[in-house]
């Protein structure tokens, strides 16, 4: 049971660090490509 509990725990933390790391990246290419003149 408590180890059920600890892995939903892990997992929605990988979620939110992926879900993170996703939404800056997206930003950051869309900040480099508005460098260049482009649009996303």
């Amino acid at each position: 049971m408590e180890f059920a509990f600890l892995a939903a725990l892990i997992a929605a933390v990988i979620v939110v660090v992926v879900t993170t790391l996703g939404v800056q990246t997206q930003a950051m290419f869309c900040t480099f490509v508005s460098n260049f003149g482009g649009s996303c």
